[in-house]
């Protein structure tokens, strides 16, 4: 979509500045054209997001997109699809999120990476402090810099590869409630 000047959005209805506060509706369609080139930027593990979102794998067959990154940029981001494997640092996210801490000990969820893995991560809950899926950088003439910053993965410790479906992931969860963790490792509780 070309973009004329602010009064020819308005006139076209694909931003309406709202009357009673700050806030303006956009029309979808413009808003996820603008995102495209930031969620661009997006490291999508592609292996993984097929195994996690085989629903993906179909479309790419069928040619509706060519690949998992088109997916998300164009799709995925908007459906609470997470691009990659994130890692949770559990200490962190249990203390910043007390209603997860109270669902881990009520066996709810096995454990805050299960929880971040199931719902966090649409409920827009952060995996730890000063998270980013796309990092800006300065460099040293002030220009800024896009930088791709792939998550740790947690597949060495979780046993799972880094294709593992969401119930694979689930089911990882549950058998590993008896688990913690310290400093980022897995190790059984006493």
């Amino acid at each position: 979509m070309a973009i004329g000047t602010f009064a020819s959005l308005v006139n076209s209805k694909v931003v309406v500045p709202s009357t009673r506060n700050d806030y303006w509706a956009v029309n979808k369609h413009f808003l996820s054209d603008l995102l495209s080139t930031r969620l661009g930027q997006v490291y999508v593990d592609q292996a993984w997001y097929l195994g996690r979102y085989p629903d993906v794998a179909k479309a790419i067959e069928t040619g509706s997109v060519a690949d998992a990154a088109e997916h998300y940029r164009k799709y995925g981001f908007f459906e609470h699809r997470m691009p990659m494997r994130i890692e949770v640092q559990e200490d962190w996210y249990l203390s910043e999120y007390a209603d997860v801490g109270i669902a881990v000990r009520e066996r709810v969820f096995p454990s805050a990476q299960a929880h971040f893995d199931l719902v966090g991560y649409a409920e827009g809950r952060l995996p730890h402090a000063n998270f980013a899926l796309v990092e800006v950088t300065e460099g040293a003439a002030g220009e800024r810099h896009e930088a791709k910053r792939p998550a740790r993965t947690v597949a060495s410790r979780t046993g799972l590869g880094s294709q593992a479906t969401e119930a694979e992931v689930i089911a990882g969860a549950k058998s590993a409630a008896g688990d913690e963790t310290r400093n980022g490792t897995w190790r059984r509780a006493p």
